[in-house]
């Protein structure tokens, strides 16, 4: 099953997880070694995948959104909503059966573009949750402090899902939550 996800997405989502986490490690060396040291995890590629809580999916269209909903639910995934977010619709999506390396559910972000959309179509998001322990919005505005030139704070600014990100010289994005999107469904639901 795990096959005909990464066919959907057009490339093996674990070659794009490590492509990712091993770029932050090499362009941002000094923050990932403070971050590490921050949340008491070992300074190495594995410690970050096992903070993986969902990936993300861009759209170059509305068609293309659409064409991509479709190929997902035929192949088992289920949308577990859709919202409107900056005027334009994202859906969150999970296969039962397929897990990251981490064991945690196979969860995408599936993002329709904004009007004068820049971005590539393809995987372009790693969402990595704080350990268990240091999941406060004090602990993502810290991450600012480790590297202020570097972290992008606006998504502190959102009720639900609180974050923080860095981006990378190949367009990628490292987000740091501190709630799975999951709890963030339930959250938006409950105030519903």
């Amino acid at each position: 099953m795990k096959e005909k996800i990464d066919q959907v997405l057009n490339q093996p989502s674990e070659n794009f997880i490590n492509a990712t986490i091993s770029q932050l490690v090499a362009e941002e060396r000094e923050f990932f070694g403070d971050l590490c040291d921050h949340f008491e995890i070992e300074k190495n590629v594995a410690s970050l995948k096992n903070l993986i809580t969902h990936l993300g999916y861009r759209s170059t269209s509305k068609e293309g959104y659409e064409e991509k909903k479709q190929e997902l639910s035929k192949i088992g995934m289920e949308m577990l909503t859709e919202v409107e977010i900056g005027g334009r619709p994202i859906s969150t999506w999970k296969h039962s059966s397929v897990n990251f390396e981490n064991n945690k559910p196979f969860i995408l972000e599936l993002i329709s573009p904004k009007a004068n959309n820049k971005y590539r179509e393809g995987l372009q998001v790693v969402a990595l949750l704080l350990p268990e322990e240091n999941r406060t919005e004090a602990n993502l505005q810290s991450l600012f402090r480790l590297s202020p030139d570097t972290i992008e704070t606006s998504g502190l600014l959102n009720t639900f899902n609180p974050h923080v990100e860095i981006a990378l010289s190949s367009g990628s994005v490292i987000k740091f939550h501190i709630r799975s999107l999951e709890e963030v469904i339930e959250l938006e639901n409950a105030e519903a």
